[in-house]
């Protein structure tokens, strides 16, 4: 399972992976409970990868705003976080 928030970009990487069967969704990897229905809606899990981002605010911590950095953060360190505590107990 593929997952990105745009969904035309997820099924463009599923669909570039070599076999059949891959699935793909948009989800936002913030959302832990959009996160706990996908693994619901899984037959199974062999594996979890967490590696989303974004880019985030360029500049001297002076010149970029806020509101910015935190989205960063919490793409980085809350998606990944969320993605392991729904994906985790599924491999058990």
């Amino acid at each position: 399972m593929a997952v990105a928030r745009g969904g035309r970009v997820v099924e463009e990487r599923a669909a570039s992976l070599p076999g059949q069967g891959h699935r793909c969704a948009a989800m936002d990897v913030r959302d832990e409970a959009a996160g706990t229905k996908l693994v619901a809606d899984l037959d199974r899990i062999d594996g979890v990868v967490a590696a989303a981002g974004i880019y985030g605010p360029v500049g001297g911590i002076d010149a970029v705003e806020l509101s910015d950095t935190l989205d960063t953060f919490d793409v980085y360190v809350f998606g990944a976080l969320f993605a392991l505590r729904v994906g985790l107990p599924a491999l058990a």
